[in-house]
């Protein structure tokens, strides 16, 4: 049974302030001219996918899938749209109503299954459990779409074959297509994502969307030249928080988007001489000497466990044990601290303690670790996110810090094994231990 419905759009304001990252980013590169291009008349745009059921943490089901958020973000946007979504008769009642609140018109279309997530996390790192695949998009099932542009929201491989991509470009209908349908096998339990290993089912796609996994993936790299090899006339690679990557014509351009920030808990007393220069006048003063003695390094079994972290508003000192944050200086810089010679391809960080040396690499995975003063190489911190700096203990080259663009990570046992500190803090720029 098919039905259109409006109902009073949301205020931009209040979609935009919640948009998940890669939604954000969808909406980065509407903006950046992908469906929307300076001096041109609106066009219509339709969004065809599978709803799903996504349990977040052990959280009940909630509505998730491509047609949901991007319906989210051309809301935003006031965009001309329509969506087309599938899922069970008998999960409708619970993943229908809240993209029919988005104020867009619905045409849904009942399926024999509802694609089913689990999501949970273990700090930056999202792992995905696949309880349910939806069900496959026939050319039947997208006819008679109005639109000028079709963002093709797959969620697996197969979700929609070459034949239906091809009866929805028929007529000079542009495709945009989403890259979970090339990475994500269609098949249930832990994802794992793969390369597609035929592109021809893009020869119909004017654009594709993908993660920077899935990037990484399917191109084996985000440069210009590996994403450009896919064929496509126009790539999309959302980076989080980071904003995107847009590549067309052999030019690539990152389209940077300024994400949410949660204060950590500490603020403003001055850290131990030495440790930054250029500090501008402190916002708080000290508040006794309580405060001055929770930014001393603190001991365990001889050892000092306090790192300190600058960021883009100052540095931060934060208990590693803990993983409190014990002080905060507005507009601290730490001293520059040397790097080492390293022969390494994409090297973006390096750090060394005797013989040992971690160089963080644009690559994954992001590490790479030698100890033999730079002779040899290993791979390490398999499932970080890209890093920004690293830092060794001085005399314990088993204790690592390694800063992603806004989390810190530490290793008690030379890179093997990694834990997330808690403090999600501004952009980081550098990382390094306070010894006692």
């Amino acid at each position: 049974m098919d039905g259109r419905r409006r109902t009073p759009p949301p205020r931009a304001r209040d979609l935009t302030a919640s948009l998940p990252s890669f939604a954000a980013a969808f909406v980065l590169a509407t903006v950046a001219g992908l469906l929307f291009r300076a001096k041109m008349p609106p066009v219509r745009v339709a969004v065809v996918g599978n709803l799903s059921l996504d349990l977040v943490d052990g959280a009940p089901p909630r509505v998730g899938g491509p047609p949901y958020y991007a319906a989210r973000a051309l809301a935003a946007l006031g965009a001309r749209a329509v969506v087309r979504a599938k899922s069970a008769e008998a999960d409708r009642p619970l993943v229908l109503p809240p993209l029919e609140a988005l104020g867009l018109p619905v045409e849904w279309r009942p399926g024999a299954s509802t694609a089913s997530y689990a999501f949970s996390y273990d700090g930056d790192r999202r792992l995905m459990d696949v309880r349910e695949l939806g069900s496959p998009w026939s050319a039947e099932d997208v006819a008679g779409l109005d639109a000028e542009w079709v963002h093709v929201g797959a969620l697996f491989r197969g979700e929609f074959p070459a034949k239906t991509l091809a009866a929805l470009a028929a007529g000079g209908v542009r495709l945009s297509f989403d890259g979970q349908g090339l990475a994500r096998p269609a098949r249930s339990g832990l994802l794992v994502l793969e390369p597609e290993p035929e592109l021809s089912v893009l020869r119909n796609v004017s654009v594709v969307k993908l993660s920077e996994e899935e990037a990484m993936a399917l191109a084996g790299g985000l440069d210009e030249r590996s994403l450009s090899a896919l064929g496509v006339p126009e790539v999309v690679v959302t980076l989080g928080s980071r904003g995107c990557v847009l590549v067309a014509e052999h030019r690539l351009v990152h389209r940077p988007c300024r994400p949410a920030r949660r204060r950590p808990d500490g603020r403003g007393r001055r850290l131990r001489r030495g440790l930054c220069v250029r500090a501008k006048p402190r916002r708080r003063a000290a508040a006794g000497g309580r405060a001055r003695d929770a930014a001393r390094p603190q001991l365990v079994g001889g050892v000092a466990v306090n790192l300190v972290v600058e960021t883009g508003e100052g540095v931060y000192t934060i208990d590693a044990e803990t993983e409190q944050v014990l002080d905060f200086v507005a507009g601290a810089e730490l001293s520059e601290t040397p790097q080492p010679r390293v022969e390494l391809p994409l090297l973006v960080a390096a750090a060394r303690e005797g013989s040992t040396v971690v160089a963080v690499l644009h690559r994954r995975p992001p590490l790479a670790v030698s100890h033999d003063a730079g002779s040899s190489w290993h791979e390490a911190g398999g499932g970080l996110p890209p890093g920004r700096a690293v830092a060794i203990a001085e005399g314990d080259p088993d204790r690592i810090l390694y800063a992603a663009e806004h989390r810190v990570y530490v290793s008690q046992d030379g890179g093997r094994f990694w834990r997330a500190l808690e403090p999600e803090l501004p952009q980081i720029k550098q990382v390094g231990w306070l010894e006692a």
